[in-house]
């Protein structure tokens, strides 16, 4: 028999009213505003995790920055120019599948998130890493 294996659904908030930590988990989130069922608040920005994990093991949710190594090919598709990319990971609704928006170059799109990508930081808490970051 085949074993089917499905994406863990989990979801972390983006609190816009507590401060200092503004990051929760979902089970933080109904602790602290002692619920008993999902809701749409304006109070919150739910985040959704897409099942991968950066180099580091760490969890990659919707709203991410993340940097990775890309490079430019030349007219015979060889690599030339490697540098650091960066780009905001976000969920498209009509392919249903996540995607980066703001690369810095945006020569193609990219329809993966790469195995070497690595969070830097998430678009609430650290924009200013989107600085100069093409959309």
């Amino acid at each position: 028999m085949r074993e089917i294996k499905f994406r863990e659904i989990k979801f972390r908030a983006w609190d816009k009213v507590c401060k200092p930590n503004r990051i929760k988990t979902w089970e933080q989130l109904l602790a602290q505003y002692q619920l008993t069922h999902v809701f749409v608040s304006d109070y919150f920005i739910l985040m959704q995790y897409t099942g991968l994990k950066d180099k580091n093991g760490k969890e990659i949710y919707e709203g991410d920055i993340v940097s990775f190594e890309d490079a430019e090919c030349d007219a015979e598709g060889y690599h030339d120019n490697v540098f650091l990319n960066r780009g905001v990971v976000f969920y498209d609704e009509v392919s249903m599948c996540y995607y980066f928006s703001n690369r810095q170059t945006v020569e193609m799109e990219d329809l993966y998130i790469p195995t070497d990508a690595e969070i830097i930081g998430n678009i609430y808490e650290n924009p200013e890493l989107l600085e100069g970051v093409k959309e």
